[in-house]
């Protein structure tokens, strides 16, 4: 999943007729956020990383103000301390969190999106630290510009939704 940024003056009828166009272009959105701020609102829209270059253009063409994908997306156990250590590890690097927005909750996982102030940065420590071997069992579902993949806690690289060929885990 990537995420764009939507700039729209604020209007009763926007949410419905961002999501209708989407939805008449086949873009199927994953998950999205709309604040209204001073008359504006911002859209945080996700989509499936094969659809993102026909949300924006669609986007475009309607005149919106889109900004390029941002964020780092991750797939995070659904338990105390997981999000804890993610924001440890970006402050102990000197990267600040602009924002965070939960996407997807499920039992066993939360989604969450971190948009940061060194992104390159912050995908690099989340590949590094979240590794096989580590001490915590975060499992990195997808970086915005696209890793696709997470560790199992056998030490085995899989890609997102498929289980682990060698423990079976998902």
């Amino acid at each position: 999943m990537q995420i764009l940024t939507v700039l729209a003056e604020n209007r009763i009828d926007l949410v419905a007729d961002v999501c209708t166009v989407l939805g008449e272009a086949h873009v199927n959105i994953e998950s999205a956020s709309f604040e209204a701020v001073d008359g504006h609102v911002i859209m945080r829209i996700g989509v499936k990383d094969e659809q993102i270059a026909r949300a924006r253009e669609v986007l475009l063409q309607m005149g919106f103000n889109v900004t390029p994908p941002e964020g780092i997306v991750i797939e995070l156990p659904n338990k105390p301390n997981q999000l804890a250590s993610v924001a440890k590890l970006f402050a102990e690097n000197g990267i600040s969190i602009k924002s965070t927005s939960q996407l997807v909750v499920t039992p066993g996982f939360a989604t969450v999106l971190f948009v940061v102030d060194n992104q390159e940065k912050a995908q690099e420590l989340i590949a590094k630290h979240f590794a096989p071997g580590k001490q915590e069992k975060i499992l990195l579902a997808h970086i915005a510009e696209g890793f696709g993949i997470w560790f199992c806690s056998c030490g085995n690289e899989v890609q997102v939704g498929k289980k682990c060929w060698k423990c079976q885990t998902r």
